[in-house]
């Protein structure tokens, strides 16, 4: 209370005496004005504007009145005369358009228009302290507040400059986008990308957004752009309008890290559409676009992407058990040979892929299963004896090289007369080697004996004799057919072979 009735003297004084004298020979104007401020400061709003207003008054040059002004207006906006503080800081920037504050006293006024819709002026406002830069602090907030005034203007392309200035800004000083320790900048961040969404979908969507990008340059952050537009458009049930803009950036980024992700993303939004014919053609796109063996992998290591390579093997097994299924469905009988085709294909292209996964093995023997179906026998041999042979012992394995013997078999039924002896050694061959991988199995006497059978039919009497004999060393207990087989094998091998004895001896066991 004394400071204020020393105040008080000091005006009146100095209003008397202008040039100095009385209590004021040893206080400089300015000394006492930085001492008056301290304690208006301290003292009541209504106080503290009744002296500043007088001391405008009296003193209309002084030297810190942009001062007195900028504490005046804080004063009244403490007592809720937010009118009287907008006509002070009109004054101000009208006569201080200097003051080192100016940009806060401009941040006020336009927060004051924007919330009074007076969007012009908001402009106006928000607009002078862009145009000051990244040296005033409230440089972002202005400029995040311009690209609002122009949306509420529906002035949307004028507004997207400024939310991707302020998107640039960020990155230029290392914002990190993922960033999740400063929630009110995130949020802030977030809600910018929100905008720019709600923008880009007036201007009409994906396609806008990829003019925008070509006209104005691409950016580092362009894929969050199309993907909060994307999810946008997902949110409000618009599920071809947020596929199209996935697919969008994929074609004008096709080698980009998240790519991939996006046409992943593609796939789950038309599956939850309810859209199976599509979901089945962007599979089919995934797949021809991210195997193992397209470009994409020449700018990326696999390994470092399993989340992709994972998608990918299930997208493969999923093409190919679908065409299978259609390839068995009598209902789809006029397009059952280009359903095995497209069966076929995509098996293969999982195994091309992934050759040595865990599921390899198990696909493998679909593969085979689909050429047995199709009766492609000498094709499903092949595959059988590679699920059986190709890989560490597995489930099928044994399942597998019994099917390779029985495909082999139905193969030389279907040849003609003149390649019967090369499958014929192709199904003893299979066969022998069956019996001695899988030596448990329960076929494995029968097929041995089946072999034994064939290689008397194409003359080949000593390696007859050693399997037959083979036979009945490996599997004594085996069911007496078999053995009464092998016993005859030996017999009629013997006599060929001029060997009357031991043909004789075998006769006699099989009798």
């Amino acid at each position: 209370m004394l400071f204020f009735v020393f105040f008080q003297q000091f005006i009146l004084d100095f209003t008397r005496n202008p040039s100095g004298g009385g209590l004021l020979d040893d206080f400089s104007l300015d000394k006492l004005g930085r001492e008056a401020f301290a304690y208006l400061e301290r003292s009541g709003a209504r106080e503290a504007v009744a002296l500043y207003e007088k001391l405008l008054s009296d003193y209309p040059h002084y030297e810190r009145s942009d001062q007195v002004l900028y504490q005046m207006s804080r004063a009244y906006e403490e007592l809720g005369q937010i009118k009287e503080a907008m006509a002070v800081m009109e004054r101000m920037v009208r006569d201080f358009p200097g003051f080192r504050y100016i940009d806060e006293v401009q941040f006020r006024r336009a927060e004051y228009f924007f919330a009074h819709k007076r969007y012009l002026d908001a402009e106006d406002a928000y607009t002078s302290i862009v145009n000051i830069g990244v040296g005033s602090s409230f440089y972002e907030l202005a400029l995040y507040k311009l690209g609002w005034t122009f949306y509420k203007q529906e002035l949307y392309e004028d507004a997207l400059h400024r939310f991707i200035a302020l998107l640039d800004h960020k990155v230029s000083i290392g914002y990190d986008f993922e960033q999740t320790e400063d929630e009110q900048e995130r949020k802030r961040t977030d809600d910018t990308f929100r905008v720019i969404s709600l923008s880009f979908s007036n201007l009409g969507g994906a396609d806008t957004v990829m003019q925008y990008f070509s006209r104005h340059g691409k950016r580092s952050y362009e894929d969050k752009v199309y993907s909060n537009l994307a999810e946008f458009y997902f949110d409000k049930r618009r599920y071809a309008d947020a596929s199209e803009t996935y697919k969008a950036f994929v074609i004008r980024n096709p080698f980009h890290k998240v790519a991939p992700n996006f046409q992943m993303r593609v796939i789950e939004i038309q599956a939850k559409g309810g859209f199976p014919s599509l979901v089945l053609e962007s599979k089919k796109k995934f797949a021809e676009t991210y195997g193992l063996k397209a470009e994409y992998w020449k700018y990326f290591e696999p390994n470092d992407r399993p989340d992709v390579l994972s998608f990918l093997k299930t997208n493969l097994t999923d093409l190919a058990n679908h065409y299978h299924a259609c390839y068995q469905d009598k209902r789809q009988a006029d397009e059952k040979s280009a359903n095995f085709k497209e069966a076929l294909h995509w098996y293969q292209e999982f195994l091309t892929s992934f050759p040595s996964d865990i599921e390899s093995p198990a696909i493998n023997y679909q593969v085979a299963d689909l050429l047995l179906e199709n009766k492609s026998f000498g094709a499903a041999a092949v595959e059988f004896e590679k699920t059986a042979y190709g890989y560490p012992l597995h489930e099928k394995s044994s399942e597998a090289g019994y099917a390779a013997v029985y495909s082999y078999r139905k193969h030389l039924d279907s040849v003609e007369p003149e390649d019967k002896d090369a499958v014929r050694r192709e199904v003893v061959r299979s066969s022998l080697k069956f019996a001695d991988t899988f030596p448990d199995h329960e076929k494995a006497a029968i097929v041995l004996g089946a072999a034994a059978d064939n290689l008397y039919e194409v003359k080949e009497y000593e390696q007859a004799l050693t399997i037959a004999n083979k036979l009945l060393e490996a599997f004594p207990d085996t069911d007496v057919d078999v053995v009464r087989g092998a016993w005859l094998v030996i017999g009629h091998s013997s006599f060929e072979l001029q060997r009357y004895s031991e043909a004789e001896n075998a006769y006699l066991k099989a009798l």
